[in-house]
């Protein structure tokens, strides 16, 4: 199976750690997977943002610094995030790979990343269209919460192997997931001209057929501490 992947990853003077742990993703990864190396979006402003947006025939709605009274604004750094992801999927579908990582810089893979990705590929239903390799710890509750017991009892079940898949239950991170051509060209189907949602609410809310691991299984990556670029941006804009 060939397989790729893409780094998202601002290139600037102030952001040292996140270059070397880049550097480090890319090392782990270079023998394994083979490296897009696209350019990450990064704007300078909102307004640069915005028309960079405009000439991808894309609008944000409610671009603002701030998220007040249940409107959805937007920082220059998520609508970023949002133009590599629209960039890389398409990439990816010009390319004959299978599927494609999309990372962001500041995750570590673990000592045996690469094994339990691979077991987790083995395991994908052919069908799939995303599967999150990171679930932020504040999100393991949700498993098994009673909204999601129909879901999980389709295919599986709590007490059986930790080790096995089962269907997203996250409410937000993008730190680290796998994307199929068929989840790749129904992102692209279903990015509406105005988009309204930041991209992981977008993809976990969205009508894909995604999967994720078990609270207690395997992990292949780690979050780091590093500061936010995105929230480095809200600073600035304020």
């Amino acid at each position: 199976m060939k397989n790729c992947f893409q780094i998202f990853h601002i290139d600037n003077d102030t952001c040292g750690p996140r270059h070397r742990a880049m550097d480090q993703l890319v090392r782990d990864f270079e023998n394994h997977f083979t490296n897009l190396g696209l350019k990450t979006s990064a704007p300078s402003s909102l307004q640069e943002a915005e028309e960079m947006a405009e000439r991808m025939n894309l609008r944000f709605e409610h671009s603002q610094e701030d998220r007040k009274g249940g409107k959805t604004g937007f920082m220059k750094g998520e609508i970023g995030v949002w133009l590599s992801t629209i960039s890389t999927v398409r990439a990816f579908l010009e390319t004959d790979f299978e599927i494609l990582l999309i990372l962001e810089d500041d995750v570590h893979l673990e000592q045996e990343g690469i094994s339990i990705i691979n077991e987790y590929i083995q395991k994908l239903p052919k069908s799939f269209d995303f599967f999150f390799l990171y679930t932020p710890e504040n999100q393991f509750p949700i498993y098994g919460r009673k909204k999601h017991i129909k879901s999980y009892l389709r295919k599986n079940y709590f007490f059986d192997d930790p080790a096995k898949l089962t269907e997203v239950y996250q409410h937000w991170s993008n730190a680290a997931y796998l994307v199929s051509r068929k989840g790749a060209k129904k992102f692209l189907n279903s990015v509406d001209r105005e988009i309204s949602l930041p991209v992981d609410w977008h993809l976990l809310r969205g009508n894909f057929r995604s999967f994720s691991f078990k609270p207690e299984g395997p992990k292949p990556f780690r979050l780091l501490e590093i500061a936010s670029t995105i929230q480095l941006d809200r600073k600035a804009e304020s």
